[in-house]
């Protein structure tokens, strides 16, 4: 079987704490209109944003322990556009 060529890769592979650096100066000068939605995303600038950092988002608006949902969809915004090559990242 094919996979098993990869098996190794694979297994060593941590999904959940690959990131990248959040840049808000780029998504600043894109939305330049819309900072107000960014505010909520302060509190992550220069730092790694995870795909766990997405995931503990998203359950923080389901809990109810974050009543904005734009959070959890910029973080991933972000997240997801930092390695497309487009996009501000």
């Amino acid at each position: 079987m094919i996979l098993e060529v990869h098996k190794d890769a694979i297994s060593r592979l941590e999904p959940f704490d690959q990131g990248e650096a959040y840049n808000p100066r780029n998504w600043m000068v894109e939305f330049e209109n819309e900072l107000h939605f960014l505010e909520c995303l302060n509190c992550y600038n220069e730092t790694t944003i995870k795909r766990s950092t997405i995931v503990d988002a998203f359950s923080d608006y389901f809990e109810g322990r974050n009543a904005n949902p734009v959070k959890p969809f910029l973080l991933t915004m972000v997240w997801g556009f930092v390695s497309a090559g487009y996009g501000p990242h």
